[in-house]
């Protein structure tokens, strides 16, 4: 329950306008980037697989949280309580509540859907089940918020009406703890997702401007994090707050930038090919010759899938087809 009281006189202005471009621009760019991974992924012939389907109800419920989060916006979510009407008041703040479950069944999927991804780069066992014990911790702390956000306060209501005589609701230092929580378990999973291709990446020599490409998805994984802990910071204000509609804008605008960034990270890695075919049809030179490598290069190579494959560089390949054994041959890894 959010505790809502008058303030003292405040500037008639509002946070709105600044959480509307900064989190409207980000959401584009993950909705363009999502079109295009689900465009390569269906031509020439359609390949979705689980993280694509997963990511899918993800963007579905992310375009459902933000079109609710504008409405609040309009209504005036981002000003000073004073300026808003007790009935308008309430009206956002039960928008707010529909919002929530929404954001946090997205941002779940979306990381269900990079752990899938990352499925394919091994397929050791120790791989594979750590990353399915991710998913299954993701997917648990989803449903314990869920049921922990429906249960908090008594009649529901009680959420946007505070007003509400003989309304119950937990502590608010239980509250805090769940929050902190789950804000834990989200902060550790972007980090370990984001930092668990160096496992195998280390091992390799790839070209820079894969190495550049891997870089930048982790570290947009690494700010998914930040973007997290900046969440978290500022739940301290979702229980004490004396002027909610204010103060709460940052940790809305915070909370998607976790939502969109993740989106854009997953889908980064499907759109290799048509990046390179704007370079070339650019002039820019995409791909090395073959007097580039020597023969004991290992090429790391994206594909569409959303996976990676390890292939012998390009003077390895000529040698094999003559028949000459190449020591420490490694198998590609499985892509869909």
């Amino acid at each position: 329950m959010v505790a809502v009281r008058l303030v003292p006189a405040a500037p008639n202005i509002s946070k709105g306008p600044k959480l509307l471009v900064v989190n409207t621009t980000m959401f584009a760019v993950a909705i363009l980037l999502f079109i295009g991974r689900i465009y390569t992924r269906l031509r020439p012939v359609p390949r979705l697989g689980l993280d694509d389907y997963t990511l899918s109800v993800a963007v579905i419920f992310s375009i459902a949280s933000w079109c609710l989060v504008i409405i609040t916006i309009v209504k005036g979510f981002g000003r000073h309580v004073i300026y808003v009407s007790p009935s308008t008041l309430a009206e956002i703040l039960e928008l707010g509540f529909l919002v929530e479950p929404l954001w946090l069944w997205s941002v779940t999927l979306i990381k269900t859907s990079m752990a899938c991804t990352l499925l394919r780069f091994k397929t050791t066992k120790v791989w594979q089940r750590s990353l399915c014990a991710i998913i299954f911790i993701q997917v648990i702390t989803a449903i314990s918020g869920n049921i922990a956000r429906f249960i908090q306060c008594h009649p529901i209501r009680t959420f946007w009406d505070p007003t509400l005589i003989n309304a119950k609701c937990w502590n608010p230092n239980q509250i805090q703890i769940a929050m902190y929580i789950h804000s834990g378990i989200f902060i550790g999973s972007d980090v370990i997702l984001s930092l668990l291709p160096i496992t195998f990446l280390r091992k390799l020599r790839i070209p820079l401007r894969e190495r550049i490409i891997l870089i930048f998805l982790m570290a947009l994984g690494l700010f998914a994090s930040v973007a997290s802990i900046m969440r978290t910071i500022l739940t301290k204000y979702y229980l004490s707050t004396d002027d909610v509609l204010w103060d709460m804008a940052d940790l809305t605008m915070w909370s998607h930038l976790e939502e969109y960034v993740g989106i854009i990270a997953v889908c980064i890695p499907c759109l290799k090919s048509p990046f390179e075919k704007i370079l070339r049809q650019a002039g820019i030179q995409t791909t090395k010759t073959d007097s580039e490598y020597n023969e004991d290069t290992v090429q790391l190579h994206i594909v569409d899938s959303g996976g990676v494959q390890l292939k012998k560089a390009p003077k390895q390949d000529r040698e094999l087809e003559k028949g000459s054994t190449m020591p420490n041959q490694i198998d590609p890894l499985p892509t869909l």
